[in-house]
């Protein structure tokens, strides 16, 4: 007879891992600051702002960066912003606003002819950019020409910009193709 084979401890199988703690859900943005002089009424919305000529640069200039900031790449978002500016002057060749404009985003003046809004500085739509071959998701990582990134403008859409004059104020150090005027890459407007 054979002798019996050696038993082999059988190995406890590994313990579950504990489940990963659960992400906390996105906060959602945070409503918009209302400038001193927001329309007091609720029929146009919280992402209406209406601006008048007492209000400082610095606060419109912080209203537009926040939206501009949440909208550049929210090409299939739902949020819709307006910015509506009363007769007056906004901005000076000293002091004056550079306001970018993302996706679903409507500025306009509100006087009776576009000479009734003036705005000293820029009102701009840049080309979206993206790292070359840079994935997230599924979908292209937003990047700056600084990092190689590639821009383009077909997709730039859902923005407009009517009834004032903008008096263009260039900043030091741009380059050469946005140092000349105001910049608008877009392939449609609203």
């Amino acid at each position: 007879p054979e002798p019996p084979a050696p038993e082999v401890p059988v190995p406890e199988p590994p313990a579950p891992e504990p489940p990963a703690p659960e992400s906390p859900a996105p906060e959602p943005p945070a409503p918009l600051p209302a400038p001193p002089h927001h329309v007091p009424t609720s029929d146009l919305g919280p992402n209406t702002v209406i601006f008048d000529p007492s209000i400082p640069n610095q606060a419109i200039q912080e209203i537009f960066d926040r939206v501009w900031l949440e909208q550049v790449n929210n090409e299939m978002g739902t949020e819709r912003y307006a910015f509506y500016f009363l007769p007056g002057t906004y901005g000076t060749r000293e002091d004056p606003l550079y306001l970018k404009i993302g996706y679903y985003t409507d500025v306009a003046g509100l006087g009776s002819n576009p000479d009734m809004v003036q705005i000293n500085g820029k009102i701009e739509v840049y080309n979206r950019c993206f790292l070359a071959d840079e994935y997230q998701d599924g979908l292209f990582i937003p990047g700056s020409p600084e990092q190689g990134a590639v821009c383009f403008a077909l997709n730039n859409f859902w923005r407009s910009l009517s009834n004032l004059v903008l008096n263009v104020v260039n900043r030091v150090g741009e380059d050469p193709c946005r140092s000349t005027a105001n910049f608008w890459a877009i392939s449609q407007a609203s």
